[in-house]
């Protein structure tokens, strides 16, 4: 004859809460392993639907956000070409910046732009004539990405 335990099972039966002989909690599969839900593969995680399509809109946008913040640094520091009636510092250096006319930045004052659009070497030459038909104009400005391809010549009077 058996005798209840302290919990009022039968000797040598688990209790509440004890792992049976095998080992197993009562109430769980045997094995203690549990089938993963419907629809899922077996230590895969679930693909993301549209992970690619998401991925190269944010790759493109990531570029366009780049262009943008380049554009506004040029705009921002001055490399922006100039237009008639802007005024620039450095008309005669390697670069120029398009300043406010009432600064005492200013040295010239954009009168308009030759209609030639030769590389840097051909603008030069003592040769070249530009400007000709801005009399009022006593500086030349090239602007340009490369010397060697074509730019912009700008024809500028003193402030």
């Amino acid at each position: 004859m058996s005798h209840p335990g302290p919990d009022g099972t039968p000797e040598g039966q688990p209790g509440a809460g004890e792992p049976g002989p095998s080992g197993q909690q009562p109430g769980q599969p045997a094995g203690g392993w549990v089938p993963p839900p419907v629809g899922t593969t077996p230590g895969k995680q679930p693909e993301e639907r549209g992970g690619g399509a998401r991925r190269a809109l944010l790759a493109v946008a990531g570029i366009l956000v780049a262009f943008v913040v380049v554009g506004l640094l040029f705009d921002v520091l001055g490399a922006a070409e100039p237009e008639v009636g802007d005024c620039v510092q450095n008309p005669v250096g390697s670069g120029i910046e398009v300043v406010d006319c009432d600064s005492a930045e200013a040295e010239a004052r954009i009168v308009g732009a030759d209609g030639q659009e030769i590389d840097y070497t051909e603008f030069a030459k003592p040769e070249t004539i530009v400007c000709a038909q801005f009399p009022e104009a006593l500086n030349a400005i090239w602007v340009g990405d490369d010397r060697e391809e074509p730019g912009t010549v700008y024809c500028a009077e003193p402030v």
